[in-house]
């Protein structure tokens, strides 16, 4: 929080998405191209964003407004400081995994037990050994592996 510019998701014209919290990052490449301008999105705001499944968006003075297809419409300020460039921090060298075809199912799963009031605390722990994957989770009121 001491650096607000890394808690948004820096969503680029291009369709990739890039978020940091200052320990970690992630970019995800969308299918398509979004049809407006590069913005910072809240990441507190992404979650809800998801949850709508927007099939319309558009810029306003400040805002991004998404629409769903059921005509919910969900308004957000964003940041209007340009995002620092870490994308070559991205560029890794490496072997590349196959994950099985459970990984999804196992990762909704585990979600379950990693629920906390705040989604920054929810954590999921992947582990890779000798080929193997472990998927693990835990709550105060049950835990998955």
């Amino acid at each position: 929080m001491s650096q607000p510019i890394l808690t948004c998701v820096n969503v680029k014209k291009s369709g990739k998405l890039i978020g940091s919290d200052g320990f970690c990052i992630c970019s995800y490449d969308m299918p398509d191209e979004m049809p407006i301008d590069e913005f910072l999105l809240p990441a507190s705001m992404a979650q809800q964003v998801t949850k709508l499944e927007p099939t319309h968006i558009a810029e306003g003075q400040g805002w991004i407004h998404f629409k769903s297809k059921k005509g919910t419409i969900l308004s957000c300020r964003t940041f209007v400081e340009k995002y620092p460039n870490i994308e070559s921090l991205l560029k890794v060298k490496g072997l590349t995994i196959p994950f099985p075809k459970s990984t999804k199912e196992a990762l909704e799963r585990a979600s379950v037990f990693s629920k906390r009031d705040r989604v920054t605390d929810e954590e999921v722990v992947i582990t890779m050994e000798d080929k193997k994957m472990k998927i693990k989770s835990t709550s105060n009121t049950g835990w998955f592996e």
